[in-house]
């Protein structure tokens, strides 16, 4: 099972690539780019549930308990019914036809069950709060109160609509900060955050306060070669991070140098400056 999430992780990754690349339109691939992430989703719905077990916890060691095998292989068939029948079904939200309604209140579930497994209760309750707001936004009182959405309708439209999973945020994380996140693993194995911590050291290691002055330069250092704060997080952060072990450092304190290392030239912040590179 090991092998089978490995190689899931590689097709995930090289998938992700190939998007941002735009490698479908060279190969000649007349595809939705809603198709694409789709397919991206078959791939990354069995992944979670057999990587993470019901717990939380990541990188189990044991066998795969059937219902997490059961999870896997219905999430993959349908993202893969998502990808192969989007170019139709995204056309009917107002009728809701029964394959796509099935499909759409399969994942629906998968992906709240693989949130809460991924990210803990908060944000989970904090999904299903929003879902109840749309449901029943109209017995709210006074200035609170929307209209209510049926429940099939809504979990028609949160899955087949451009707008809603398929939208803009998961976009975005296929093909950028996938592709980031993968550059700073490499320049993490290449000792590419070695090299960027151990200037920091040498420029602020003998002063006051080294591990938070180092913390500072290291990331700024890596800002300037890179745009997203998730690969400064997973290189230099993961030698940094813990050079303020067992020391009174605010939590506050790093991560925001580290939000801020990416609006160093050349790539400065996306959200500060959309026009930008």
């Amino acid at each position: 099972m090991g092998r089978l999430i490995s190689v899931l992780a590689v097709v995930l990754t090289c998938a992700a690539i190939a998007l941002s690349a735009d490698l479908f339109r060279m190969a000649g691939l007349s595809l939705y780019t809603e198709q694409v992430l789709a397919g991206l989703l078959a791939i990354a719905t069995p992944l979670v549930f057999l990587h993470v077990s019901v717990r939380g916890e990541r990188g189990r060691t044991g066998n795969v308990p059937w219902y997490d095998l059961a999870a896997a292989v219905i999430g993959f068939a349908a993202s893969a019914y998502l990808a192969i029948r989007y170019a139709s079904l995204s056309e009917l939200t107002s009728k809701q036809p029964w394959d796509g309604l099935l499909a759409a209140g399969a994942l629906i579930v998968l992906f709240l069950e693989g949130l809460r497994r991924t990210s803990g209760p908060a944000l989970f309750y904090t999904t299903l709060a929003f879902i109840a707001l749309a449901m029943f936004g109209g017995a709210l009182p006074g200035e609170f109160a929307a209209r209510s959405i049926p429940l099939p309708r809504l979990a028609y439209y949160l899955v087949w609509d451009s707008s809603a999973i398929l939208g803009i945020a998961i976009k975005i994380i296929a093909t950028v900060v996938v592709v980031y996140v993968f550059f700073g693993q490499v320049l993490l194995k290449a000792g590419g955050s070695t090299f960027f911590t151990g200037i920091a050291m040498a420029l602020m290691g003998k002063y006051r306060g080294g591990p938070a002055k180092i913390a500072i330069v290291g990331s700024s250092l890596f800002g300037s070669i890179s745009g997203n704060i998730v690969s400064n997080v997973m290189t230099v952060g993961t030698v940094t991070i813990g050079l303020h072990h067992g020391r009174v450092s605010p939590g506050a304190f790093l991560r925001s140098r580290l939000g801020r290392g990416h609006t160093r030239p050349p790539f400065l912040c996306r959200a500060l400056h959309p026009g930008g590179p």
